[in-house]
């Protein structure tokens, strides 16, 4: 008898985190794809065959990402529930990105008009 359950997909791609470092010449995180893929259900989390070997990884959080230390992950991946779950990942970290290049740029902006206007001390050594 076949099941008339419909196939359960979680997404998986590379962690923002992991993304800044294979792309070292920029330092902003780029997301470029997301695999999808059939996953099993369980008590535990989810479970799917890849190669005939066995992955599992743990529930999903309340954003909708699955638990990373629990399972076959690695910490250079993240998977969740939905596209979007995975998209807010990286909107998060851009955000935060955003924030600290705007303030590095107020501080590079504080350190020039400083240093422009000689505002630095000149201290003779005996």
């Amino acid at each position: 008898m076949a099941s008339s359950e419909e196939p359960i997909h979680l997404y998986r791609t590379l962690s923002p985190y992991y993304s800044l470092l294979a792309n070292h010449r920029h330092s902003v995180c780029h997301l470029s794809t997301i695999m999808k893929f059939e996953v099993k259900k369980t008590p535990q989390g989810y479970v799917w065959d890849e190669d005939g070997k066995k992955n599992y990884i743990g529930p999903e959080d309340e954003d909708g990402l699955c638990c990373p230390n629990y399972g076959c992950v690695g910490p250079n991946e993240i998977v969740g529930t939905s596209v979007s779950a995975i998209s807010n990942v990286y909107v998060k970290e851009l955000a935060s990105l955003r924030r600290e290049a705007l303030q590095m740029v107020q501080d590079i902006d504080k350190e020039l008009n400083q240093i422009q206007q000689g505002k630095f001390k000149v201290v003779e050594i005996p």
